[in-house]
């Protein structure tokens, strides 16, 4: 396992992606989970959970989910005494990971669904619409 902490610029970030033969994300939950909206936008095979922010936009259609079970578990670094987590399923992820090389021409099938859907929904103009939306919903709330 190499753990690279280095500033890349976006065309090296891409580099570093097209590298890669996967991109694994066992996460215990994420806001969002922009490094695997990178991975998938760059058409590298996924394995992640797909619960909290990644549900938005990952799922079996574009990559190999993870299973979750919800547990408490404190985070003393934070001085909180229960937080409620996914934490992956340690065996469904191993098999979740030979599943890519060993069906590697269907997990670069996932892996371009996973790019076109990035591309695609992700946008600076559909994020507009979405904001834009949110904001008139609230500020005026629903219409009968």
């Amino acid at each position: 396992v190499y753990v690279d902490t280095r500033k890349l610029k976006q065309d090296e970030l891409v580099e570093l992606y097209h590298s890669a033969h996967c991109f694994l994300f066992p996460s215990l939950g994420e806001g969002w989970g922009l490094t695997l909206c990178e991975a998938m936008a760059t058409g590298l095979p996924c394995v992640s959970i797909a619960e909290t922010g990644c549900r938005d936009f990952f799922d079996e259609d574009v990559g190999y989910t993870i299973k979750t079970q919800i547990k408490e578990h404190p985070l003393e670094e934070y001085k909180l005494k229960k937080c409620r987590m996914h934490i992956p399923d340690t065996e469904n992820f191993i098999n979740q990971m030979l599943k890519v090389p060993m069906e590697y021409p269907e997990a670069l099938k996932k892996a371009k669904r996973a790019s076109e859907r990035i591309h695609n929904k992700f946008t600076w103009e559909n994020s507009a619409k979405r904001l834009v939306s949110i904001l008139y919903f609230a500020l005026i709330g629903p219409r009968l």
